[in-house]
């Protein structure tokens, strides 16, 4: 078994280099060749809400994903902080394109997700949840995965509305970001949190994004692999049971 994982593309216009980039990920012939294709979070810079319109906005990429699960192949597609509460529009989207019996490998879920490759296990994540020493995120994270907030941005917001305050909310999430970002003390806080996860649990392999910090590091025969922020890195993370590879994207 082979897994092919990215994320944090954070696209948000169809005509920009990150739209792209996500799309050359579908398409790579390694990408093609696995057994499952993992999306672990911020694939989107703004994408909330059950509204149908992505399904147009984003056609180019539902149709690929379409392509891998009428192939046979497992899509995972995990929540990040940036595209959330999207569950049954996605499937339904994607129903439109794939054969009912190929929609059994569509998963769509939050949090942690494990599988095996022959002996190894894998836990793959977004990586937000291991950031236990902000307070505000937390708090905030507890609304925007709440029930009352997906069906305000799903039923009581239109979607031209959502687009625009995501687009807005993103942009300054960036830009306070930018101001105060460290990425030694990031990499050595998030090394931190892995460990301690990889303490706990029986995984091999913990694989996250978020950070946007290309990681790999090894603890007691375990290993945390961070994708990093695939525009700029140009690539992805590729597990099988030959080890971990970083696939070009470029």
């Amino acid at each position: 078994m082979y897994i092919s994982a990215i994320s944090d593309v954070h696209v948000g216009k169809t005509n920009h280099s990150h739209y792209e980039t996500l799309l050359r990920f579908l398409d790579h012939p390694k990408t093609r060749e696995s057994s499952m294709v993992a999306l672990l979070g911020d694939v989107f810079d703004h994408l909330t809400g059950e509204h149908r319109e992505y399904g147009d906005k984003y056609s180019a990429f539902f149709d690929k994903v379409s392509v891998h699960l009428n192939e046979g192949r497992t899509v995972l597609f995990l929540e990040g902080n940036h595209d959330f509460h999207f569950e049954k529009t996605f499937k339904e989207i994607l129903s439109q394109r794939t054969d009912k019996k190929a929609m059994d490998l569509f998963i769509y879920q939050r949090g942690i997700f494990t599988a095996n490759i022959g002996a190894r296990k894998v836990a793959l994540c977004h990586g937000d949840q291991m950031d236990e020493s902000n307070p505000a995120y937390k708090r905030w994270k507890n609304i925007y995965t709440s029930k009352a907030f997906g069906f305000f941005i799903s039923k009581v917001l239109t979607f031209s509305i959502v687009e625009s305050i995501g687009s807005k909310a993103s942009n300054n999430s960036r830009q306070r970001g930018l101001s105060s970002f460290d990425p030694i003390r990031e990499k050595a806080k998030y090394r931190a949190a892995a460990s301690e996860l990889l303490k706990k649990n029986s995984w091999d392999y913990l694989v996250a994004g978020h950070t946007h910090i290309a990681d790999d590091f090894d603890m007691d025969g375990k290993t945390y692999l961070n994708i990093g922020f695939p525009p700029k890195d140009k690539s992805f993370l590729r597990l099988g049971p030959d080890g971990v590879e970083r696939v070009s994207l470029a």
